[in-house]
């Protein structure tokens, strides 16, 4: 019996340099896709959310993220920020706030 595939996470970085190598079209999206070793529908996944990539790579994401995801709640999570940061600029151990 043999193992399923694992799934590979493609970071931010190398879904853009394949948006790029799309976007030169000097060879079909199969070849791409197979010189990148990923299957050609991730290829597609990775083009249909181009716009998103783009952004997130242009917004001092890092580059070996994998996802773009947004906060539920970003009001809460700039005020963790922010008290983390108060708590390390007091030379405090955040653990030992709880």
């Amino acid at each position: 019996m043999s193992r399923p595939k694992q799934c590979k996470s493609l970071t931010l970085e190398r879904k853009v340099a394949l948006i790029k190598e799309v976007e030169k079209a000097s060879r079909s999206k199969s070849c791409i896709a197979k010189e990148f070793g990923i299957p050609l529908s991730t290829l597609s996944t990775v083009l249909k959310n181009k716009q998103k990539v783009l952004e997130g790579f242009e917004q001092s994401f890092s580059s070996k993220r994998k996802r773009i995801r947004a906060s539920k709640f970003p009001d809460v999570e700039a005020a963790l920020l922010l008290w983390l940061q108060n708590v390390r600029a007091a030379n405090l151990a955040a653990h030992a706030m709880c």
